[in-house]
C-alpha cells in the first residue's frame, strides 16, 4: 500500500544550523537555528523556500550586506549625483 501523497503546502518547517552557499555571491554564510521552509503563492506555481520567514534570494542579499559592511564599515554605498537639467551635477 502506498503513503498518502502530501502537498508541499503541509510540509512542516525544519530548523537547522551550518553553512549555505550562495552561487550569486559564490561564498558560504552560516546558518544558526534557521527555520526553512518551502512554501507557494498563491498565484505563482513553484516553490520557494524562505529561511526565518524570508525568501531565501534575499535572506542571501542580506547577509552579503552584512558582511561586507563588517569588512569595511567607513565606506558607504556609492550614492549617484543629483543632475539638474542643462547644468550638469548639483553641487
Amino acid at each position: 500500500m502506498l503513503p498518502p501523497k502530501r502537498s508541499y503546502s503541509q510540509v512542516k518547517p525544519c530548523f537547522n544550523s551550518g553553512k549555505l552557499h550562495s552561487p550569486e555571491h559564490d561564498r558560504h554564510f552560516d546558518v544558526q537555528d534557521g527555520k526553512l521552509q518551502l512554501y507557494k503563492e498563491k498565484d505563482n506555481p513553484k516553490l520557494h523556500l524562505s529561511i526565518n520567514g524570508q525568501n531565501i534570494a534575499d535572506w542571501f542579499k542580506q547577509k552579503y550586506q552584512e558582511l561586507k559592511q563588517s569588512l569595511r564599515p567607513h565606506i558607504k554605498p556609492l550614492v549617484k549625483p543629483e543632475m539638474t537639467i542643462g547644468n550638469g551635477p548639483k553641487m
